[in-house]
């Protein structure tokens, strides 16, 4: 499924693919997340509030690495 993924995103010259596994995976792995999955395989909403953090600062990061791509999208 992951290649799968990779495949699509690679047939376009203007998408980005974050793979959250490859360079954020600690950070689902350890600390808040990680110790705070309850039984019924669901998290509190701290831990999804996090999750929301993470996958910012990974947009972010990349937007920052490629920052030409993105200089005139404007935001509000």
């Amino acid at each position: 499924f992951n290649q799968a993924v990779k495949d699509i995103a690679n047939k376009f010259s203007n998408a980005y693919l974050i793979d959250m596994y490859a360079k954020y995976n600690s950070l689902y792995t350890s600390g808040v997340i990680a110790n705070s999955k309850s039984n019924d395989n669901h998290y509190p909403a701290y831990a999804y509030a996090y999750m929301s953090k993470i996958m910012g600062k990974a947009i972010s990061d990349c937007m920052a690495e490629h920052y030409s791509d993105f200089k005139y999208v404007q935001f509000e």
